[in-house]
C-alpha cells in the first residue's frame, strides 16, 4: 500500500512545498519503495509507495495522457483487469499495468460515478487541472484511512493524522465527545478524530472541493436487504462459496508474494483454505502463540496449516516482548487507541514482513455473518453486551473524569453512534452498526496502522464489495440461528476445515491484560509508572483517587481492571508522543 498527502490553497497564495514534503516524509513507513510530489496551481500532493503491482512503472503522483488529471492513491483495485479491458475496448490507451492508472482513466470517463465501480480498498485524491477541482474518495468499508482538515487558508489531507500535525496552524483542540466514546469502547468513533476540527472521510464517501466550497457525498452504503430469503439453503451456500472463491482469487492478484494471517479461527482458516487452492506455490501462513493457554490458539493454526500444506511461521508473544511492542506502538499510532490486540497484530505483521509484502486476513466475516456474542438472539436486546459498552460504563466514566472534563462534556455530550433503521431486524441492525462504527473505528484502524509500521499490506477478501453485497442479502437464519453464529459460513466449510476449528468457541485475538497487570514485572511497572506519574497528575484530566482505587482492587483481586487501566495508559502515552 501507500501513503498520500496534500494541500489545497483556498486563496491565491502559492502552496507550501516544504510543508507537503514534510507531510510526505512522515508517511515513509507506509511506502518505503519510492516517493514523489506534484505541485500545480494552488495544489500540492505527495505520495509514498509500497510497490505491489507494476513495480517499475506504477510511480505516483500519476497524470493521465493529456495531463488534465493527477492522482495520488493508496489503493489495491482487484477488478482492475476487467475495468482495463472495458476501457481499452472503448479506445483508452495505457502506459502502465498499474491499477492506479485504471482508476485515473475510469475517472476521466465517468467522473464521480467511477468510485462505485472500484472493487477493493482505496483512499485517493484526484486533481482536475482544468477546473481546479479536488476529489477525495475512500473505499466502501473504510479499509484505508483518509484524514482531512480545513481552515480559512487551505484544505489538507493525509493517510495518517501525524502528517497533518506538520501543519503549524492545525487546531489541536481535543474532541472530548469522541474521547468519551474512546473510554467506553477502546477506539474513537469514525468519522470523528481526537481533534475537534480534523475529520476522517467516511467510508463509501467522496469530497468535491471547488472554489473553496467542500461538498461531502455518498457513493455507496451497506444495505442488509435479506432479499434472498426465499432461496434454498443449499443454493445460498453454493452462491457464497463461488463468490468467496472469486473474491480470494482476485485478492491474490499481485506482482509480489502474498501470504495469509492465520489465527486458527473460522474466518482466517476459510481464507487460507481458498487461497491455498488458488496459489501457484505453497502459501505462507503466519500466526501468534502465547504461553498462557487461555489466549493461545497456535495449535489450531498449526492444524489448519498442516491441512493445507502451507509454509507456516509462528511467533511467540511473551510479556517481555509485549512490553517492548506496547512502548513502540504508542509512538506510531497517532490517535488514542486501546485495543490490546494491536500487540499480537504487531508481532505477526513483523513476522510476515520478513517473507512477503502482502497478506490476506479474515476481517469482516463477523460483521457480515454474525460472529460476535452480541449477535445471538439472546443478546441482541442487551445493549451492555456491545463492545462499545465493555470498558468504562457511563457511570464509571463520571467517576473517572475530573470535574473540568465533566463540565465540558455536559456541554458536548452527544450520541456519536447513530442508530440503524428500525425497519431492519434486530440482528441486521446490530450488524449494520458494527459495519458503520466498530469495523472501521477499531478492527480496520488496527489492521492498517499496525501493518503499515512494517510496510505490510493487509487485504480483506470478505470485504470486497461484490461479496459483501451477497452476504448482506442473506436471510437472518443463515447467519445466526438461536445460539449458533455464522451458520452458513460454517456449513459451507464443513468437510473443508477440520471439525475442531469449526466447532470450538470463538476466542478473541487478545492478550492476558489482567494477569500481566497483576503479576510483578516490567508490564505492570510500565502501566502504573505512567498512570500515576507527575505528568499525568498535572494534566488534571482524571480523578486520581478513582485510578488508585482500581489499582488496589486489581492487586487484591477484588476487581479486574486491566482493560480500564490500559485504556488510560494508552491515552496518556498518546498525549506524550503527539501533544507534548
Amino acid at each position: 500500500m501507500c501513503g498520500i498527502t496534500g494541500q489545497l490553497l483556498i486563496g491565491a497564495r502559492p502552496v507550501d512545498q516544504a510543508l507537503v514534503k514534510r507531510m510526505t516524509r512522515r508517511l515513509a513507513h507506509r511506502g518505503p519503495d519510492a516517493s514523489g510530489h506534484y505541485f500545480g496551481n494552488r495544489i500540492g500532493m505527495g505520495h509514498r509507495r509500497l510497490a505491489i503491482i507494476d513495480l517499475k512503472r506504477g510511480r505516483q503522483p500519476m497524470l493521465n495522457l493529456d495531463q488534465t488529471l493527477c492522482i495520488v492513491a493508496n489503493n489495491e483495485i482487484y477488478n482492475h483487469l476487467e475495468l482495463r479491458a472495458e476501457l481499452e475496448s472503448n479506445g483508452f490507451r495505457f502506459t502502465t499495468t498499474s491499477d492506479t492508472e485504471v482508476i485515473l482513466q475510469l475517472f476521466q470517463r465517468e467522473r464521480e460515478k467511477s468510485f462505485a465501480r472500484l472493487e477493493g480498498m482505496f483512499a485517493l485524491a484526484i486533481w482536475d487541472v482544468v477546473t481546479e477541482t479536488l476529489f477525495l474518495a475512500r473505499d466502501p468499508f473504510g479499509i484505508k484511512p483518509l484524514y482531512y482538515y480545513q481552515d480559512e487558508d487551505s484544505l489538507l489531507f493525509a493517510s495518517e493524522l501525524k502528517a497533518l500535525l506538520e501543519y503549524p496552524s492545525l487546531n489541536r483542540r481535543l474532541d472530548l465527545a469522541a474521547l468519551d466514546s474512546y473510554f467506553g469502547s477502546l477506539a474513537l468513533p469514525e468519522p470523528h478524530t481526537v481533534f475537534r476540527n480534523v475529520r476522517k472521510l467516511p467510508p463509501g464517501h467522496f469530497i468535491k472541493v471547488s472554489k473553496g466550497d467542500l461538498h461531502l457525498q455518498r457513493f455507496w452504503q451497506p444495505r442488509f436487504t435479506g432479499s434472498r430469503t426465499h432461496c434454498r439453503p443449499q443454493i445460498l451456500v453454493e452462491q457464497v462459496r463461488k463468490e468467496l472463491q472469486r473474491s480470494v482469487k482476485i485478492s491474490l492478484r499481485s506482482d509480489v508474494p502474498v501470504g495469509v494471517l492465520l489465527s486458527g479461527g473460522v474466518d482466517s482458516s476459510t481464507i487460507a483454505a481458498f487461497a491455498s487452492r488458488e496459489n501457484g506455490s505453497r502459501l505462507h501462513t503466519f500466526s501468534v502463540a502465547f504461553k498462557e493457554d487461555e489466549f493461545n490458539e497456535a495449535s489450531f493454526s498449526r492444524i489448519v496449516a498442516k491441512t493445507f500444506r502451507t509454509r507456516h511461521h509462528e511467533i511467540l508473544v511473551t510479556k517481555k516482548r509485549a512490553t517492548e511492542i506496547a512502548s513502540r506502538l504508542t509512538k506510531f499510532i497517532d490517535e488514542p487507541f486501546a485495543d490490546c490486540s494491536s500487540i499480537p497484530t504487531y508481532a505477526v505483521c513483523e513476522l510476515a514482513s520478513g517473507y512477503v509484502k502482502t497478506v490476506l486476513s479474515g476481517e469482516g466475516a463477523d460483521e457480515l455473518f454474525g460472529g460476535y456474542p452480541w449477535h445471538t438472539t439472546k443478546h441482541q436486546a442487551r445493549q451492555e453486551e456491545h463492545p462499545a459498552k465493555i470498558i468504562f460504563s457511563r457511570d464509571e466514566r463520571t467517576e473517572l473524569y475530573s470535574s473540568e472534563w465533566q463540565q465540558e462534556l455536559r456541554k458536548l455530550r452527544l450520541n456519536l453512534h447513530a442508530r440503524s433503521p428500525h425497519s431492519l431486524s434486530p440482528l441486521n441492525q446490530s450488524l449494520l452498526e458494527d459495519l458503520r462504527f466498530y469495523l472501521p473505528s477499531d478492527i480496520l484502524f488496527k489492521s492498517d496502522r499496525v501493518s503499515m509500521i512494517h510496510s505490510l499490506e493487509i487485504r480483506v477478501p470478505f470485504l470486497n464489495r461484490q461479496f459483501a453485497e451477497l452476504a448482506m442479502a442473506l436471510p437472518d437464519k443463515m447467519k445466526v440461528h438461536r445460539s449458533q453464529r455464522k451458520v452458513l459460513l460454517k456449513q459451507m466449510m464443513r468437510g473443508v476445515l477440520p471439525d475442531c476449528v469449526l466447532d470450538r468457541p470463538k476466542k478473541g485475538f487478545s492478550i492476558p491484560l489482567d494477569l500481566w497487570l497483576w503479576e510483578k514485572g516490567a508490564w505492570r511497572d510500565m502501566i502504573y509508572d505512567t498512570i500515576f506519574s507527575r505528568t499525568t497528575r498535572e494534566r488534571a484530566q482524571f480523578k486520581m483517587r478513582t485510578l488508585e482505587r482500581m489499582q488496589q482492587e486489581h492487586e487484591r483481586l477484588q476487581g479486574l481492571h486491566g482493560y480500564k487501566l490500559w485504556t488510560v495508559f494508552a491515552f496518556e502515552m498518546w498525549q506524550r508522543a503527539f501533544l507534548d
